[in-house]
C-alpha cells in the first residue's frame, strides 16, 4: 500500500512538472511573439533572460549570446543627438535603474541589416523593478517608436537645433542695437526705430529660450532634481532675483503649515517667472500680484492672483485649451497689446507635471461681474512635512 501511495505521489509531481514546463513554454512563445525587446537583468546588470526580439536586436537572433553578458556591452545606447553614451554617463540606463522605475527615449544600435552594418533606431526604454523575489531584478523593455512618434521627436530635435543656432546671432544683433541706440541720441526718429527693433529682438530671444526649454522637456534633456524644499526660502530666492520694479508689485501670504514641498528649484523658478510675465503682460503698470499658499491634506496649493483684467466670457469658454502650445487667449483682447508667444502657460503645465503637480485656472464666473477682476491660477504640489536629503526624480538626471 505505501508503494502505491509513493507511485501516486510521484505521478502527481510529474504531472505538475509537465504542466509547469508547458506553462513556461507557452510563456516563452508569448514573449517571443511580441514586437518589444524584453530583457531581465540581475543586480549587477547582467542579462539573465531575453526574448527573441531582444536577440534579433542585439545578437543576430541568437538568445544564448546575450545571456550572462553585461547590458552595457550588449547594447550600444546613443543620445538623441547621435552621441554614443559611455556606461558611466548620467543618461545611460545603467546609471538610472537604482532610482526606481523609469522611461527614456534613446537611439539604439541594432544589427538587423543583412550587410552587417549597424543602424540606429529611435526607441522608448521602460524599466521596472522586480522586487518580490529572493534577489532584485530589473525588467527592461525596448519599444520602437511608431512613425508618428518618430516624426514628432525628430521635429522637436530639429527645433532644438534651430533654436540653438539662432541664439548666437540674436545675441549679437541685440548687442549691436543697444550700442547703436547709445550712439544715436540726436535723431529721435531713428532712435524710435532702434527701440522698436530692440524690443522685437528681445521678444524673439525670449521665444527661442522658450522653444529650447520645451524641446529639453520633450526630449528628456531637462535635468530634474526633485527635493524637499522650504517654500518661503524658494519664494524669497526667486523674488530677490527679479528687477526691483517687478519685485515691488508682488506680495506674499503663506500659511506656516505648508513649510515644505517637493519641487525642482530651477523648474519652480521658471514656473513663477512665466506666471509673473503672463500677469504683467495683460495688466497696467499699477496692477499687483499676490501669491498665497495653503495646505489641503497632502497637497500644497499655491494661488497666483493678479489684479489685471481677468478673463473675458469668450476666454472662459476656451479655458480647456489654455495650456496648449501657441494658444493665445489675448486674441480676444485689445489689439494694442503686443502678442505673446502662446508658450508660457504650456511651459508652466509641463514643468508642474514634471514635479508631480499640476496647474489649473480658478473660475470666477459665478461671482458678480464687479468682483471678477483679476485672474487666478492654482499650482498643486506634493506636500512634505520636513526637509530631508534631495532625491532624484525617476528617469531623470541631475544638474
Amino acid at each position: 500500500m505505501p508503494v502505491d501511495d509513493s507511485e501516486k505521489q510521484e505521478s502527481v509531481q510529474q504531472d505538475l512538472l509537465d504542466q509547469m514546463r508547458q506553462s513556461l513554454g507557452l510563456l516563452r512563445v508569448a514573449f517571443d511573439s511580441t514586437d518589444e525587446a524584453m530583457l531581465i537583468l540581475d543586480r549587477k546588470q547582467t542579462i539573465r533572460w531575453a526574448n527573441q526580439k531582444a536577440a534579433d536586436l542585439c545578437s543576430k537572433g541568437m538568445t544564448a549570446l546575450l545571456l550572462g553578458k553585461p547590458l552595457s556591452k550588449a547594447i550600444p545606447f546613443y543620445s538623441l543627438k547621435g552621441e554614443l553614451l559611455p556606461a558611466d554617463a548620467e543618461q545611460h540606463p545603467c546609471q538610472r535603474f537604482e532610482d526606481g522605475d523609469g522611461t527614456e527615449r534613446l537611439l539604439i544600435a541594432n544589427n538587423e541589416d543583412q550587410s552587417g552594418s549597424t543602424s540606429q533606431t529611435l526607441s522608448l526604454l521602460l524599466w521596472r523593478q522586480i522586487t518580490n523575489l529572493r534577489e532584485p531584478f530589473v525588467l527592461l523593455i525596448i519599444r520602437d517608436l511608431d512613425p508618428i512618434e518618430q516624426a514628432l521627436l525628430k521635429q522637436r530635435i530639429f527645433i532644438q537645433a534651430l533654436a540653438h543656432e539662432l541664439r548666437t546671432p540674436l545675441a549679437i544683433l541685440s548687442g549691436s542695437l543697444k550700442r547703436l541706440s547709445r550712439i544715436i541720441q540726436h535723431d529721435k526718429r531713428v532712435l524710435s526705430n532702434l527701440e522698436t527693433a530692440t524690443s522685437e529682438s528681445r521678444r524673439v530671444c525670449n521665444l527661442v529660450d522658450k522653444l529650447m526649454l520645451l524641446s529639453d522637456l520633450d526630449t528628456g534633456q531637462f535635468n530634474w532634481v526633485i527635493e524637499e524644499t522650504f517654500l518661503s526660502e524658494a519664494f524669497e530666492e526667486w523674488r530677490t532675483s527679479l528687477p526691483k520694479e517687478k519685485a515691488a508689485r508682488i506680495t506674499f501670504r503663506l500659511d506656516p503649515k505648508c513649510l515644505y514641498a517637493k519641487i525642482d528649484r530651477e523648474a519652480f523658478r521658471l514656473v513663477l517667472d512665466q506666471l509673473l510675465d503672463n500677469s504683467l503682460h495683460f495688466s497696467d503698470q499699477k496692477a499687483t500680484v499676490e501669491i498665497s499658499a495653503s495646505l489641503d491634506d497632502e497637497t500644497v496649493l499655491i494661488f497666483f492672483e493678479d489684479s489685471g483684467p481677468g478673463f473675458t466670457d469668450t476666454e472662459l469658454a476656451a479655458l480647456s485649451t489654455i495650456f496648449e502650445r501657441f494658444k493665445r487667449l489675448e486674441q480676444h483682447r485689445s489689439k494694442s497689446r503686443p502678442e505673446g508667444s502662446g508658450l508660457g502657460l504650456a511651459i508652466v503645465h509641463e514643468l508642474m507635471q514634471g514635479m508631480g503637480g499640476h496647474v489649473e485656472v480658478e473660475l470666477r464666473s459665478s461671482r458678480p461681474e464687479q468682483m471678477r477682476q483679476g485672474g487666478c491660477l492654482v499650482l498643486s504640489l506634493p506636500f512634505s512635512g520636513q526637509a530631508s536629503v534631495a532625491s532624484k526624480s525617476p528617469g531623470r538626471g541631475t544638474r
